[in-house]
């Protein structure tokens, strides 16, 4: 397993690089400490390592990313990232995140568990899935591919929830694809990232979800979220500015419960 001040010092931070959702060119936005963190915002956090993490955006999309961790082996990613310490930075994996989406799902959905095949794609502890188990889904399963080796349980699979994911995978298009790939066509996927809804020259790289010792290394726009559903099919509703629905045809037991018609399918939102 190479070093942390190794694999930091790669770190690509050249002025311009390709974006790894659209293609189009993303300028060197700045760089931050690697122990930059999330618990930041709750006025805590980590001493600086002295270990510059580079981060670009592109001007087309909107996505803010590093390519710090592009290549990096299971090891490193267990070794440097998500070790024992990691719920030092993410107090919230092991308890109240997994349970409150948990309790979200379960408000909207409790009525139609008997119709719901549902996998927790980015699952952690797999608390979330055997919350609902317990609440009478017909199935629920956890998956994470940041632990588990291999692939997912098999489906076919109506729901797929994806919590606080998306903002630690190394390639987007490629995520995005397997979601795809995993969820039924008349189903729902529902995810939660926080998404950059402010100029980039005024939040700059001090944004507290910009956090590469949390393993946040893609940070999306709305319009990038968008552009990468829509090229597997989907369209997406953004439900707030951190919870999201995309589908490609709307299932019975969503449309019941959402009030959504089942015929909302077809050309994705733009």
């Amino acid at each position: 397993m190479r070093d942390l001040a190794t694999l930091v010092g790669a770190c690509p931070r050249e002025r311009f690089t390709a974006c790894k959702c659209c293609g189009a060119q993303a300028v060197l936005a700045g760089s931050v400490d690697f122990n930059k963190t999330c618990i930041e915002v709750r006025g805590q956090g980590l001493p600086r390592l002295g270990l510059a993490v580079a981060y670009h955006f592109c001007l087309a999309c909107g996505f803010l990313f590093s390519r710090l961790c592009d290549g990096w082996t299971q090891e490193e990613f267990a070794g440097h990232i998500y070790n024992a310490d990691y719920v030092k930075v993410d107090p919230d994996y092991l308890g109240s995140r997994p349970l409150n989406f948990a309790q979200t799902i379960l408000q909207t959905f409790a009525s139609q568990g008997e119709h719901i095949n549902f996998l927790d794609w980015g699952a952690g502890a797999g608390i979330l899935a055997r919350r609902l188990k317990e609440a009478g889904f017909r199935r629920a399963e956890a998956y994470d591919p940041f632990a588990t080796h291999g692939s997912p349980p098999e489906g076919p699979f109506n729901f797929l929830g994806c919590f606080e994911v998306l903002e630690h995978v190394v390639d987007p298009l490629a995520t995005i694809r397997t979601l795809a790939r995993t969820l039924e066509p008349e189903g729902i996927l529902l995810f939660s990232t926080l998404t950059l809804g402010i100029n980039m020259a005024t939040a700059g790289l001090g944004w507290w979800y910009v956090a590469p010792r949390n393993g946040h290394i893609s940070i999306y726009s709305e319009d990038c979220l968008r552009n990468l559903m829509a090229g597997e099919g989907f369209q997406m509703a953004g439900l707030n500015g951190h919870l999201h629905l995309a589908w490609r045809t709307m299932p019975a037991f969503a449309a019941q419960a959402l009030g959504i018609p089942t015929a909302a399918s077809g050309t994705p939102q733009q």
